[in-house]
């Protein structure tokens, strides 16, 4: 697959960051679904990502970023750049 555009969604846990995730990865584009504690609070919401994109074949990662935090930010948004 080659994705038409990259994204970072912030928020992918559940709700409407959820939804654009899904929305978009099957328009095509490689999605990167932010959620905060990937393997803590939010692991089953993490889990529940990785299982859509291996059950749909999405381009689509997810990644553990706190919008809040600063440092979080900047490794998130290099993991993407990479």
């Amino acid at each position: 697959m080659n994705p038409q555009q990259v994204v970072l969604v912030t928020g992918s846990s559940s709700g409407f960051g959820r939804r654009i995730v899904e929305t978009l990865a099957r328009q095509g584009h490689w999605v990167f679904a932010s959620l905060r504690d990937v393997n803590g609070r939010n692991a089953s919401s993490a889990k529940e990502l990785r299982d859509v994109e291996q059950r749909e074949q999405f381009a689509l990662s997810v990644l553990d970023l706190d919008v809040t935090d600063e440092t979080s930010v900047k490794q998130g948004v290099q993991a993407v750049i990479e």
